[in-house]
């Protein structure tokens, strides 16, 4: 053989096992593609039950439409305009366990959902396959002993999020004698479910960080009144249901015994709320920075900071000089250590792998995590709201050793 057809021969066999090669490497890389999919799509539809409320009572819940007669809506794609309106998860000490158990998500609320979330769902736990404990539209505990009405809590959901991404906490504060009401703010929210079908997705003008308009923060400062007014709105609502002879609450709430809280922006939007309306006795932050003229008054309220464990001890040394600068003697901070972002949510709970995997999970034991969040929540409204006295918000206590306090 010569030399040239040598070299072809050489080629061709170099050819062919580089192809040899492909072909395997294509056939290994879709047989790994498959696993991963069926492990996921079995992840995604494992049926998963929330964690059992801690308290004495059982659980209801309803849902509430509300229109703000007083307020324009202000977040609407340009050339609509109308009352602001929005719509309330609530959950609230049940006389009884009788009844359905509600959807943690309602079959309306998961499909607009899942059409948001896409292709991405399969990184989710299905809506269908949590189970919750509430029962929908239970009756209402007669608060007897307990008091002449239910305290309030409002509940402001992060950006991104709906109130039943929390409703591990909410059940568990119902379950302990609280009103829970979460509001969905239209327009910010990834969907927005009303009665009558519509469903409203995010808005350009109820997006954060909005740059949509002017410069990000003085727009975002504005969309965190916004949602401190939809705080508000749940809370004027809650007071005209205690006195309608018709609704579940009637003559049920206590209306001098309100507190709000909430996640990320939805926390900045309770400190904005405390700061608006002296209704709101007691504000906590779970994890959010601040906006708005709480930001740069502060607030006179007692409001506790729950935080994720920073990044760096630089930044937890900056967040905490801020948070206390800003809001004054009267806010406490602590870290739940192992904690990240959406630990404070369902998710950290649900079967999704994947939230761990791309660091929006920290190393603490998702159930951990929650009864720390819970256990300090309970401790500070029982606190402000009913008198009771607690040591848990002074120092660190040997029963929550991941619980740390700034500059003790």
């Amino acid at each position: 053989m010569s030399e040239p057809d040598t070299h072809k021969s050489c080629l061709y066999l170099i050819w062919k096992n580089l192809f040899s090669l492909f072909k395997w490497t294509v056939g290994l890389g879709l047989i790994a593609g498959a696993c991963l999919y069926l492990w996921l799509l079995i992840q995604h539809l494992q049926p998963t039950s929330l964690p059992a409320p801690g308290g004495a009572y059982p659980v209801g819940r309803t849902i509430l439409h509300i229109i703000d007669q007083k307020r324009i809506e202000t977040l609407a794609p340009e050339g609509e305009q109308a009352q602001r309106e929005l719509m309330a998860f609530v959950w609230y000490p049940a006389s009884s366990q009788e009844g359905e158990l509600a959807a943690y998500l309602p079959e309306a609320w998961a499909k607009a959902m899942q059409k948001q979330n896409g292709l991405l769902a399969i990184f989710f736990q299905h809506y269908p396959s949590i189970q919750a404990h509430a029962r929908e539209n239970a009756s209402l505990a007669d608060p007897g002993a307990a008091g002449e009405g239910w305290p309030i809590l409002i509940l402001s959901a992060g950006y991104g999020l709906l109130p039943t991404d929390f409703t591990a906490l909410a059940e568990d504060l119902a379950s302990r004698g609280y009103v829970v009401a979460g509001v969905a703010p239209t327009y910010s929210a990834p969907a927005v479910v009303f009665p009558d079908g519509r469903v409203i997705e995010q808005s350009s003008q109820g997006s954060f960080p909005n740059f949509s308009t002017d410069n990000g923060k003085a727009a975002d400062d504005r969309l965190v009144e916004v949602w401190a007014r939809d705080i508000l709105s749940t809370l004027d609502e809650l007071a005209r249901l205690n006195s309608d002879p018709n609704s579940l609450f009637y003559n049920r709430l206590e209306l001098g015994h309100v507190g709000a809280f909430g996640h990320s922006f939805g926390g900045a939007a309770s400190a904005e709320a405390c700061l608006l309306d002296a209704r709101i006795l007691a504000g906590v932050d779970l994890d959010g920075t601040l906006y708005g003229k709480a930001a740069e008054q502060g607030v006179s309220q007692p409001f506790l900071i729950i935080r994720s464990q920073p990044f760096s001890a630089k930044l937890e040394d900056m967040l905490d000089k801020s948070f206390t600068a800003t809001l004054g003697k009267g806010a406490k901070i602590l870290i739940i250590q192992g904690m990240a972002h959406f630990n404070f949510t369902d998710m950290a709970l649900l079967t999704a792998p994947a939230l761990r995997w791309v660091g929006v999970l920290g190393e603490i034991d998702g159930g951990r995590g929650m009864k720390i969040t819970a256990d300090y929540l309970l401790a500070f409204f029982d606190q402000q709201l009913r008198g009771a006295a607690s040591t848990l918000l002074d120092w660190p206590d040997p029963a929550y050793p991941e619980v740390t306090f700034p500059g003790q």
